[in-house]
């Protein structure tokens, strides 16, 4: 029977041992705590190490001494991958800027030629009542100095925001609006 505890922990040690190299990459700190508490589990090296050192460890040491490793893994490896989110999240992010930065790129370049086209744009959106495709449009190519769009923005805003004014009355709710344009049903 002492033989077949002895091979059970000594493949148990091998199998911890392995899946302690495999996270000396990712999680060193965690990897190295499984490693050592191989040093405890497996009976060969537990033996060669006390003969080399002349120290042997009683049983209940080794309990306690396996307990925290696998704690002091399991907080390790938390770590890590806390560390590992923030690493991806702050990668996300700067490719996000990257890509902010080029589309601000394009649109500056797109504006440049095609000013009277997004200015029309703009116009055309306020002429049909669609005060916020105008903003959005408008506020896209703010940035680009162009005070006819801005005054086409603040036309818009002006009147996006006159028709959100919201009125209680006998009969109920009415939102005012100071323009004449059609509803979603044509009206």
């Amino acid at each position: 029977m002492q033989k077949l505890i002895q091979a059970f922990l000594t493949v148990l040690g091998g199998f911890i041992a392995f899946v302690g190299l495999i996270l000396l990459i990712n999680a060193p700190w965690a990897g190295a705590s499984l490693i050592a508490s191989t040093l405890l589990i497996m009976p060969p090296v537990r033996t060669a190490v006390g003969a080399k050192t002349g120290i042997t460890i009683p049983k209940n040491v080794r309990a306690l001494a396996l307990i925290v490793l696998f704690f002091a893994t399991i907080g390790f490896m938390l770590n890590s991958g806390s560390a590992s989110i923030a690493r991806v999240e702050a990668e996300r992010a700067a490719l996000q800027a990257r890509a902010a930065e080029e589309r601000g790129k394009q649109d500056a370049v797109y504006f440049a030629a095609n000013t009277d086209a997004v200015i029309s744009e703009v116009g055309g959106a306020i002429d049909r009542n669609e005060f916020r495709k105008a903003m959005d449009i408008a506020e896209k190519y703010l940035p680009y100095g162009s005070p006819k769009l801005a005054e086409l923005h603040s036309s818009a805003k002006s009147s996006l925001e006159a028709c959100t004014d919201v009125y209680r009355t006998n009969q109920g709710w009415l939102v005012g609006c100071d323009y004449r344009g059609k509803n979603a049903f044509g009206a």
